[in-house]
């Protein structure tokens, strides 16, 4: 079976907890960070109605916060659409 980006995190996080996943200037998560929050949004997302397949819009700058956010409606089981503020 092909894994996503959020099974691979997964597995990432039990290996290396304290590594860095993401950064942008100072700003970082470390992959066990990166875990804890994308499961607290995709536990949000499913606790407030979103179900697998559904799409769920994203309008955020780039970020840590952003990659966790976009991996937590992965782990949601929904689909992620990005907005662009351009356009």
């Amino acid at each position: 079976m092909n894994k996503g980006l959020h099974h691979w995190l997964t597995a990432q996080a039990q290996r290396r907890p304290e590594a860095t996943a993401v950064a942008l200037n100072e700003r970082g998560l470390t992959y066990g960070a990166l875990e804890s929050l994308a499961n607290r949004i995709a536990r949000t997302l499913i606790e407030h109605g979103c179900r697998p397949g559904e799409c769920v819009a994203m309008f955020m700058a780039k970020s840590p916060l952003a990659i966790a956010a976009l991996i937590g409606i992965y782990k949601a089981g929904a689909i992620y659409v990005p907005l662009d503020g351009a356009s």
